[in-house]
């Protein structure tokens, strides 16, 4: 969804938080939403980075915001939407690569 570079300036992550904040809201009642970043000066091989996790507060907003967004395109890319296990988002561990349905072709 999103490339490393998108990640680095404060502003963009800023704006780029809040877009993705704002366009999933539309879908129901949003928890949280997780946008990995490295650190300046760090590896970039962070997990998770280009990828942005959203956290509904029931499934069926969840399935409603991947039906929808699943495609779709944000910032020039198009958008995989899939399921992430819900331990691992719990636990803050986002380097797990979900199948999602554009891998179907």
């Amino acid at each position: 969804m999103l490339s490393p570079d998108d990640c680095l300036e404060d502003d963009e992550f800023e704006d780029l938080v809040e877009d993705v904040t704002e366009e999933a809201r539309t879908f129901g009642n949003l928890v949280k939403v997780v946008i990995p970043r490295p650190s300046p000066g760090s590896n970039p091989a962070v997990a998770g980075v280009g990828k942005a996790f959203l956290e509904y507060a029931c499934l069926d907003s969840s399935s409603h915001c991947r039906r929808s967004m699943d495609r779709m395109w944000f910032a020039g890319r198009r958008i995989a939407a899939g399921f992430y296990p819900e331990d691992m988002f719990a636990a803050g561990d986002y380097g797990y690569d979900v199948h999602c349905p554009e891998d179907d072709g």
